[in-house]
């Protein structure tokens, strides 16, 4: 109805018995107030929403001019979500996010954890609304080779299938790491495991130093399909509907070109 030039609304002032009302009776006048307040609600309703897209532009430029996190570290985001974009928008689209993809479980995020994310996708579209990423070519193996080149050229080691069986120290400091071949010291060690991991790797007296983990973990599940056909044409659509058993749709051959991997690649991930 909203693309068209006019609207006619034909009221029914007769009576027939053989012309049935849906309200069982003739009242002209009620006729027109419900046709009415049903054009003010969806005029409401357009209003509403256009106001959500001005508020949900205003909150992405507010997270953009935060430089210093530190203070949204200790505050919690559905408060500070509900503050900078209304309770409106953290029902409509906030929340079903979070509850999908969380499991509803999301009481003890901080804001930090919305504005880095609106600060690393406010960038990925134009002026337009199109999608701008980019890929390495090579994927994250070109990264990694990489990196272990310029290690190899500044005099360094890259061990592989080389397993670190445990971290001893002296003095409160990790001292180097036993291998099968046996013990190799180093000056200063960086571990790029998760805490779950590491227990019955590090020496006692340094997993005391770190003290109790208190992250929450989650899991997920990712089939990964490649299709003849595009399914969309974005790079992410997130599901906020609960009985759908997916957090989002992945289609990654919008950044990366589907001659590459024959096909079109698409990821449907389930946090757990």
């Amino acid at each position: 109805i909203r693309e068209v030039d006019a609207v006619a609304h034909v009221v029914r002032c007769f009576e027939d018995e053989n012309v049935t009302h849906v309200e069982g009776k003739i009242d002209p006048v009620a006729d027109i107030a419900t046709i009415q307040t049903e054009l003010c609600l969806r005029d409401l309703d357009s209003v509403s929403k256009r106001l959500d897209r001005a508020r949900l532009v205003r909150f992405v430029l507010r997270c953009k001019g935060i430089d210093d996190h530190a203070e949204l570290d200790r505050i919690a985001l559905e408060g500070w979500t509900r503050r900078t974009c209304g309770d409106r928008l953290w029902e409509t689209l906030w929340r079903p996010l979070f509850d999908s993809k969380f499991e509803g479980n999301f009481h003890d995020l901080p804001a930090t954890y919305l504005w880095s994310r609106m600060n690393r996708t406010a960038g990925t579209r134009d002026r337009k609304g199109h999608e701008v990423m980019g890929a390495i070519e090579g994927g994250y193996q070109a990264m990694v080779d990489r990196l272990a080149e310029r290690i190899r050229a500044h005099g360094g080691q890259v061990l592989t299938s080389t397993p670190v069986r445990f971290v001893p120290c002296s003095n409160h400091r990790a001292i180097g790491v036993v291998l099968d071949a046996g013990f190799r010291p180093h000056d200063k060690l960086v571990a790029t495991q998760v805490r779950p991991n590491l227990p019955h790797m590090l020496a006692p007296e340094l997993e005391r130093a770190l003290g109790p983990d208190r992250q929450r973990y989650l899991g997920i599940v990712c089939l990964v399909a490649r299709l003849r056909k595009s399914v969309s044409p974005h790079y992410a659509l997130n599901i906020t509907d609960r009985r759908v058993p997916l957090t989002s749709v992945v289609e990654t051959t919008q950044v990366v070109d589907p001659a590459e991997v024959e096909g079109h690649l698409v990821y449907l991930p389930k946090y757990v």
